[in-house]
Parts: C-alpha cells; structure tokens; sequence
C-alpha cells in the first residue's frame, strides 16, 4: 500500500508539472501574438504620424528654410518616428540635414549635436561601417568628458555602441590576413569593457570571450584557449537559457585543440558532445554548424582507427548539405568533391572514389548539354584539395580545410549562369549549345529561391515591362521639353502618394545620372527639388508615385536588384 501511495503521489506531482508547463508555453505564445497583434494595429498610425510630420516638414521648409530653428523641431520628431518604426535607411538622409543645421546653429559641441552625431552612429552600425562609428562615438565621448553635456543614459548608450563596434570591427581583422595582431589587442580593451557596462551574462561579452579563446586556438597557445574555453562553459552554465549552439561551439573547439596536442581521448568526449547536442541548434547557422561538428567528428574518428564510423557521418553530411544548399546542385557536386579529397589524404582511398564518381556525375548531369563548360567547372574543382601552410597535425590542417569549404559553399554564390558567364569571358567566340535545356537542368540543380524574393523579382520584372510602356505612351503623346525646364517645374506638391527616394545631392549630375539609369530599365523617375535654406535646394531621383506602400516596397526591391541606388527609400509626399 505504501508503495502504491508514493507512486500515486509521483504520478500527481507529474501530471501537476505538465499542466504547468503547458501552461508558461501558452502564456508565451499568447504574450507574442499579443506583441504582434499590437505592433500590427500600431503600423497604420505609424504611417499616419509619418505622412503628418513629413507634411509638416515640408511646409516649415518652404516657409523658415532648412536651417532654421523651426525647422528642427518637426525634424526632430520625423526621425524618431523612423527611428521606432526601424526604417534606418530613411532616417540617415534626416539625421545628417540635421546635423549640418545644428552644427551651424548651436555649434559642434552642444548637446544636441552629440545626440544627433549618436544617432548617426545607430545607423551607420546597422549599415557595418564600424570604423566611422568607433571614430565618431570616441569623439562624442571626448567632448562630452570636457563639457559634461550628455546624461547617463546617453552616456550608455554611446558607449554600448562605440563596444558593439570595435567587435564588428574585430570580426573583420580576424578574416583578413595579417590583421590578427590588432584584432587581438582590441579585443584585450573590449573584454573588460563589455564586462563593466553589461555584465558577464551579455552575449557581447560572451562572443568577445570567445573571439578571444578562438584566436589563441589559432597561434597554438594552448594553455591558454583551454582556460577560456572552460571560462565560457562556467558562463554559459549560469545563463537562465544557455546557447546551444554556443556550446556546441565550444564544445568543438576544445576538441580541436585537445586534438592539435594529439590528445584523441579528451578530443573524442568533448566531440561526442557537441554530436550529441546538435538536434539542439537553432539559428542562422544550424546547418553550418552541423557539418562543421561531423567533418571535425570525421577526423579524430580516422586517427583513433575508427574507419567504419565514417562512412554513416558522412551520408549525414551530405544529406546536411542537400537540405541546406540544394540536392544534387553545384555546390553539393563541391562539397562532395572537397570530402573526396578529405578521405583520400586520410587514405580512405575507395570511399574517396565513389564521393569523386558521385560529384562528376552531378555535373554531368547539371551541364549534359555543354560539355565544354563542365569540363571547365570540374577542372575548377581540382583545387578543392587540403593543402596550404600548416597550423599543427593532420586534425588542424583538415578542419582548416573544411570549415573554409563549408564557409564558402555557404556565403558565395554558384550556378550554371555564373560559370557560362565566366567561360563566355575567357572564350567570346563559344556559345551555349542549347541554354534552354541547361536553364531546366540548373532549375532542377540548383536549390530553390526564398519564395518571397523570387516572386517580388516576378513582380517587379512585370511592373517593369507596363512601367516602360505607360513611358512609352506618355513619351509620344507629349510634346518634347527642355529637360532643365521640366526638372525646375516639379516642386513640393507635384505628384502626391508614395515614392522612392535614391538619393538627394546638392548638384543635378548624380541624379540625373541616376535617372537616365532609371529610365533605361524601365522605372517611372524624376527629379525632384527640396529647398534647403539660404536659397540653395536639393536635388532628389525620385521614383513614383504609387497608388500603395506594396508597390513603393516592390520598386524599392528592384531598384536593389539593379543596383541603382545603394541608399534607396520609401517615402511618402503629400
């Protein structure tokens, strides 16, 4: 009977634990479908404040100018409402009018100054420029050091951002040779940084930590990487919601270096780790980190003599990739080709055969109509093989080795379009054969397109075609015009609804370069003219007008795609 009790009170205690959890997980989802609900119901009165305030805008320009005190205010309130609504592209314009019409009005060192310089800061970060925001912050924070304008909080603020920064920037010496050295002194200042202003839980700190270990990996000091890889472990056990996929990183990395020393028992449990815990990861990089987990599993696995584990990995590894990257496609035909070298240098000579057997065949398949252009691509592949400037044993060169691979089958682009174009360059004299057939072969080659970018491209190639031909019509039913004469008779109030904006110059020779541009594929553009105070106007390739924001996001796309502006926005005039 007692047992029965005890056992009746387990089961009580569990089914009590399950509908609590039931519970917290439909209290979460309801919290974030109530987040989304409100964000949606927010928008419209967003766009609302928007079109008001740029309205606004507008009137105090033609009335007090762009350099005037009144001006400022309205300004003001413009670029925070993009600032909230995350429309940065379109706030940047703003920000920097404002900074010239307060540097000139209140001088460089006022505190409105510094508040509109960090702002700037907020955009450029977004954008990647991290060296012009580690250099513009410093010198907000020097000047406010003299002159004690900021608060705390923006004080904070710009400190957080000059950190983010300089570990952008870090991230970019790491990948370039012979940058190393500065990488590694930055990072000496950002740790102790990261931890003064968030703590040791912030994810900063944590991938600065990391960086870190990850670099001493890398020069062989061993003693070294192994105290900050088992530092970071320690913090990521003390996280409320550890990374998984951190882990899984760490995890690998020990392993590496337990395996650069020739230590294969420590270096097989810590990969036998990072194994285990895959299902786990999440993000941007799952598949990456995936494959690069098997490849380094491949070679401890070869040099502890487990042969016959390999093979299973490596299916695994291939179907990782199909998933990710296409099936059958040229960047699986490389990947395979690139293992096949991996298991030929580990003298697994048979199975390097068939996986070399399985990538020609792939490209014969993808190129069965151009022979010429696949024996071009696979002379391309003779490369993919582990070689170069050793960094330790056999383990180090060929996890080098692959993770590059892996690296670039995931960030470069590949398709039978590219090598036609490539081949075509080399030989102008050689044509495709049949390139309907070979668009079919790479259509079933190569893996899908997001749905959402294919079908806006679809869209915006059809806008295009009606758009060149309404200009086609207007054109011949307008009498011919002096093209600076109609470019000084658009004003404010011209044309009403949404627009793209390419950029605003205080010259006409770059937007109309832009618009010549413009009009050649097909785009409905004209120049429009913004008073700036003093007299002096700005000069903007402007795009539009349309009936709704769908259409303004949908020529936005493909003004991207033709690569006619890199600054292109969407904005509305009334």
């Amino acid at each position: 009977m007692a047992n029965i009790s005890s056992l009746t009170k387990v089961l009580y205690v569990g089914l009590f634990c399950f509908v609590l959890g039931g519970w917290a997980v439909s209290a979460m989802a309801q919290e974030q479908s109530a987040a989304q609900e409100s964000t949606e119901a927010r928008q419209p009165i967003l766009d609302q404040q928007i079109r008001q305030t740029w309205s606004r805008l507008n009137q105090v320009a033609m009335t007090s100018g762009t350099n005037s005190e009144e001006y400022l205010r309205p300004l003001q309130v413009l670029i925070n409402l993009f600032m909230d609504a995350d429309m940065l592209p379109l706030a940047e314009p703003l920000i920097q009018q404002g900074l010239d019409a307060l540097t000139l009005l209140k001088g460089p060192n006022h505190y409105m100054t510094l508040k509109m310089r960090i702002l700037m800061s907020k955009v450029d970060y977004s954008k990647g420029r991290y060296e012009r925001v580690s250099g513009e912050l410093n010198n907000v924070l020097i000047i406010n050091k003299s002159k004690g304008v900021l608060s705390r909080e923006q004080i904070k603020e710009a400190e957080l951002y000059l950190y983010r920064a300089r570990l952008g920037l870090v991230k970019e010496l790491i990948a370039t040779p012979g940058k190393q050295t500065r990488a590694e002194q930055l990072l000496l200042v950002l740790i102790p940084d990261f931890e003064s202003l968030l703590g040791t839980k912030a994810p900063e700190f944590l991938e600065a930590v990391h960086l870190r270990a990850e670099g001493m990996l890398m020069r062989r000091h061993y003693g070294d990487a192994e105290a900050l890889f088992q530092y970071l472990l320690e913090l990521y056990n003390k996280l409320d919601a550890p990374p998984v996929d951190e882990r899984v990183r760490v995890y690998r990395d020990l392993a590496i270096l337990y395996g650069e020393q020739r230590q294969m028992d420590k270096a097989l449990i810590w990969i036998d780790k990072a194994y285990h815990d895959l299902p786990g990861v999440i993000g941007v990089r799952t598949w990456q980190t995936k494959v690069e987990v098997l490849s380094t599993l491949i070679v401890i696995y070869q040099s502890l003599g487990k042969t016959t584990e390999i093979m299973p990995l490596v299916q695994k590894m291939e179907s990782f990739i199909g998933n990710s990257l296409g099936h059958h496609s040229l960047k699986h035909a490389r990947f395979s080709k690139g293992l096949a070298e991996v298991l030929s240098f580990l003298k697994m000579d048979e199975q390097a055969k068939q996986l070399t057997a399985q990538s020609e065949q792939m490209g014969q398949q993808i190129f069965k109509r151009e022979p010429k252009l696949f024996a071009h691509w696979w002379e391309s592949l003779a490369q993919e093989k582990p070689s170069g400037k050793r960094r330790g044993n056999d383990l180090s060169l060929l996890v080098r080795y692959m993770d590059d691979l892996i690296a670039r089958l995931f960030v470069q682009s590949e398709s039978v379009m590219l090598w036609r174009t490539k081949y075509q360059e080399e030989n102008p004299q050689w044509q495709p054969s049949s390139p309907s057939k070979s668009d079919e072969a790479e259509a079933e080659a190569e893996p899908p397109e997001p749905e959402q970018k294919s079908s806006v491209v679809q869209k915006i190639k059809e806008m295009l075609t009606i758009t060149k031909d309404d200009n086609k019509e207007q054109k011949s039913a307008q009498p011919a015009q002096d093209k600076s004469s109609e470019e000084a008779s658009v004003g404010l109030d011209a044309r009403s609804g949404y627009h793209v904006s390419m950029g605003c110059f205080s010259s006409k020779s770059f937007p109309s370069q832009i618009i010549r541009r413009g009009e050649q594929e097909g785009l409905n553009v004209y120049m429009r003219a913004l008073p700036r105070g003093g007299g002096r106007e700005l000069y903007c390739a402007v795009a539009g007008p349309f009936n709704n924001r769908l259409e303004a996001e949908q020529t936005n796309e493909a003004i991207k795609i033709l690569k006619l502006s890199e600054d292109s926005a969407i904005v509305f005039y009334k």
